[in-house]
């Protein structure tokens, strides 16, 4: 998943690692083990020629690699790389959590040295600023209320020269993270498939998941989950989708030691 989310922030010019390429292709001994998964295979490249022929594709994410892999197998078409990519940019969810109510205080989008300083200042929480495209703990950092260290300032102003804007909010202490998942159909139609709990570390990490089938889930975050799948149906986004979520409460000074 990582490759997924490397290759949006990248855009055109992602290349994997060597390393990254070499763990992805482990994958194709773990999808073995799977019922009916015997002549599984994990393709990590479209620039190697294809030796074989697969009845049916199935992608974690899709990127412009994805696409032109599907169009080699001759795979039913994705959505559009841009509307992926747009779905998938932190600044998309920050404008949709304005449209249904739901945004942290605090929050905003952040284009300038000069409007980050005043959001670290006037904000009363700890808080984090993150790269639109950031996953798994990585391309951000965290901040004490009413505070800018220069780290954080020089991290900010690095990816601000390089023409991101970037999401400032309020930390929160999470009481339980969780990911919501739906299949959405060409047709607009949302069908909603299950949750699962996610394990994080103290600093939203990701660790792994477990699945507790008698446990039901919230029914506020699976009718907020709704609307927001119904949002991006309306988008023209088709496909499988899943949302990260979280219950919690935002983080008073003293939280996160000096940097």
């Amino acid at each position: 998943l990582q490759v997924v989310e490397a290759e949006l922030m990248a855009a055109q010019s992602y290349r994997p690692a060597a390393a990254t390429t070499a763990l992805c292709q482990k994958w194709s001994h773990i999808l073995r083990l799977l019922p009916q998964g015997r002549d599984s295979s994990c393709l990590t490249s479209t620039l190697e020629p294809l030796q074989q022929s697969f009845e049916q594709l199935l992608v974690w994410g899709v990127t412009p690699r994805a696409n032109r892999l599907g169009q080699q197998l001759g795979a039913a078409p994705f959505p559009c790389d841009d509307l992926v990519r747009n779905v998938n940019d932190k600044r998309y969810s920050h404008n949709l959590e304005g449209r249904l109510g739901l945004q942290l205080p605090h929050s905003q989008i952040i284009h300038s040295d000069q409007q980050f300083q005043q959001a670290a200042q006037n904000c009363p929480f700890d808080w984090v600023i993150k790269h639109p495209f950031g996953y798994s703990g990585r391309e951000r950092i965290f901040g004490k209320a009413h505070h800018l260290s220069s780290s954080a300032q020089g991290w900010a102003s690095k990816r601000l020269q390089e023409g991101w804007t970037l999401l400032f909010e309020p930390w929160v202490e999470r009481v339980h993270d969780f990911s919501l998942h739906f299949e959405i159909a060409p047709t607009k139609q949302v069908s909603y498939l299950g949750w699962c709990s996610l394990v994080s570390d103290r600093s939203g990490g990701y660790r792994g998941n477990f699945v507790a089938p008698e446990r039901p889930i919230e029914p506020q975050a699976l009718e907020i989950g709704e609307r927001v799948a119904a949002e991006l149906a309306q988008s023209g986004y088709w496909g499988p989708m899943g949302i990260d979520a979280f219950s919690g409460d935002v983080v008073h000074p003293q939280f996160w030691p000096e940097s």
